[in-house]
């Protein structure tokens, strides 16, 4: 979250996925092991009006967006 904080001024986009950390994997926001509360936390204490992008990883992209959305949105 330093980096968030670091570049504050210069944030236009982020850029949002999670991950297991220790298979690699790419998953979804909310399904893996990053601290979405936390960043959201940040970017609110920022006041960060930028856009959230969503990298989807799988074979049915559009729940994986709704999953995605939703998730997030219960954070905004």
């Amino acid at each position: 979250m330093d980096a968030v904080l670091s570049c504050e001024k210069n944030l236009v986009q982020m850029h949002c996925a999670d991950a297991n950390f220790h298979t690699s994997e790419r998953l979804i926001p909310g399904k893996g092991e990053f601290g979405f509360t936390k960043f959201i936390h940040v970017l609110k204490q920022i006041n960060y009006q930028g856009y959230l992008s969503i990298e989807l990883w799988g074979p049915d992209p559009d729940t994986l967006a709704w999953e995605s959305r939703i998730y997030l949105e219960n954070l905004l």
